[in-house]
């Protein structure tokens, strides 16, 4: 699990959007695209 940490930024950036809106829905959509791609990237890492 080497990039464990990514992965819970991820998925704590996601949770923050759906929870929170935060007025922009460009700025949702990148943290939501980032996020994503830290879960996928993390995960992707973890199980090489």
């Amino acid at each position: 699990m080497t990039n464990f940490p990514a992965t819970v930024l991820g998925i704590l950036a996601v949770i923050a959007v759906l929870l929170l809106d935060l007025g922009s829905t460009t700025a949702e959509l990148t943290t939501l695209v980032v996020g994503l791609g830290l879960i996928i990237f993390g995960t992707m890492i973890s199980f090489q």
